[in-house]
């Protein structure tokens, strides 16, 4: 596939790391809105405070010979034979602006037979803004393809409109694995500790293959609003589990907390001294873990950070 596709590599849901189908519920922003859980209104005492952006209800609307050329611009990503091809619609559609946000979205299950998702998620990064992602999400059917559902997600994820906690909240309670998370990691990225809990579940089971894509979505991780959280899971006693903690607290632990995981470093089980070791090169020595080591240097540098720590 070609290399325009920024969210889902980072997701690990355009990958294989999460499986479809997904069962979202197609009206989420609605039972939402029933909840209550609406943005806050400007104080009065702060007459500063810039009044709110009201929410736009509907997109741009494409004039006949636009639509046309928007039309044409999806053939070409569909069916291009040549990368310049689709370049040319990829172009077209982003020249033509927000208005070609329903079309991009109405293809999704045509590119996706096509292996043709990462132009057409280049163009919605270009044309759909976060201001827009509420009526992007609102306007998709019961019939939408779940790649669509998950590429919102991930944009609402990773963006910084006031809402997000709260619809990540109602979307974490979700039966499907990839759409929990999703939301999970977009409430971590924003230090919930709570929501700890789905990523270690997937940590679980889906390292061995999907370490690299765990390591991409909490790169930018603020980690000391979520260090503290993670010493009851190094304190297990179930060999899975404690992999699980240790390999958490690569991914989310900070230098003065060290010495939770330098009993590990004893521990007869190679895993175990492997990722205690890679917690270690991360959050203190912020090193690049290390993949296939030898016995021997799993040895070694294991004994080298005991006399560290």
């Amino acid at each position: 596939m070609i290399a325009l596709l920024p969210f889902l590599m980072l997701s690990g849901l355009a990958h294989n790391a999460l499986p479809l189908p997904l069962q979202p519920e197609p009206h989420a922003w609605h039972s939402w809105t029933r909840l209550g859980a609406q943005e806050p209104e400007t104080p009065a005492a702060k007459p500063a405070a810039e009044p709110q952006k009201p929410e736009k209800k509907k997109f741009a609307r494409l004039s006949s010979p636009d639509k046309d050329m928007a039309l044409s611009g999806l053939h070409a990503i569909e069916k291009g034979e040549k990368q310049e091809d689709i370049d040319a619609g990829v172009k077209l559609l982003l020249d033509l602006g927000e208005a070609v946000i329903p079309l991009c979205l109405d293809s999704v299950a045509r590119m996706e037979k096509v292996s043709r998702l990462d132009p057409l998620w280049a163009c919605l990064n270009g044309v759909l803004v976060d201001d827009d992602l509420k009526l992007a999400w609102t306007s998709l059917s019961k019939k939408s393809p779940d790649a669509a559902r998950m590429y919102l997600l991930r944009r609402y994820s990773d963006s910084t409109r006031k809402d997000a906690a709260d619809f990540l909240q109602l979307m974490m309670a979700s039966k499907a694995p990839a759409v929990a998370y999703e939301a999970a990691r977009g409430l971590v990225l924003r230090g919930n500790q709570d929501a700890l809990s789905i990523i270690e579940e997937h940590i679980q089971s889906r390292w061995l293959k999907e370490a690299a894509t765990f390591r991409l979505d909490f790169a930018k991780v603020n980690r000391q609003a979520l260090s503290s959280a993670l010493a009851p899971w190094l304190k297990r006693t179930r060999l899975k589990e404690k992999l699980a903690g240790l390999r958490m607290f690569e991914l989310f632990g900070i230098p003065e907390h060290i010495r939770l995981v330098a009993p590990f470093l004893a521990e007869s089980d190679t895993s175990l001294r492997l990722a205690a070791i890679n917690a270690c090169r991360v959050v203190v020595a912020k090193e690049v873990p290390l993949e296939r080591p030898s016995m021997t240097e799993i040895i070694e540098r294991a004994e080298a950070w005991k006399a560290k720590l």
